[in-house]
């Protein structure tokens, strides 16, 4: 009895999958026949993007040019995906830098301080990409473009 007035808190999101297939299978429309899952392993038609770790990375240059479309690019990735926890202006200062504080843990990095510009453009591309600390990994979520913009902000932002 407990079991059925337990609330669906399980993992990935229930407690007791009884039909599995049900909950996690690929999605069909309607009068249209299955797809297949493409092969393991397999390349995207756009190519595989290339994994460095964090010294492969350091000598990487920003391909984009500095430009101020691609800087107006920069400045909407960063808003919408970075200024949460380092602030408009990239100072470290986001409405989630006191939850940081509270928990006792590394508060956002302030773009303006020696350590971020002591930084190549290619290790703030791979902690953009892979993440680090409480910051999560935005390379399944931005393209390595806005991922690079993201980086001509920052710069642009530290003078």
């Amino acid at each position: 009895m407990a079991l059925l007035a337990a609330p669906c808190v399980g993992t990935p999101g229930y407690l007791i999958d009884i039909f599995p297939e049900m909950h996690y299978s690929p999605v069909y429309r309607p009068q249209e026949p299955p797809r297949l899952s493409p092969p393991a392993d397999s390349v995207p038609v756009g190519g595989k993007e290339v994994s460095y770790n964090l010294e492969e990375a350091r000598p990487l240059k920003n391909p984009l040019p500095q430009s101020q479309e691609t800087v107006a690019r920069g400045v909407q990735v960063f808003l919408l995906n970075c200024s949460v926890c380092h602030g408009p202006t990239g100072r470290g200062n986001g409405p989630m830098a006191d939850r940081f504080a509270k928990a006792g843990a590394t508060p956002p990095l302030d773009f303006t301080s020696q350590r971020a510009m002591g930084r190549t453009d290619g290790e703030l591309f791979y902690f953009i990409t892979n993440g680090t600390g409480f910051m999560p990994r935005f390379g399944p979520l931005l393209s390595p473009e806005d991922r690079w913009a993201a980086v001509q902000y920052i710069r642009t932002a530290q003078r």
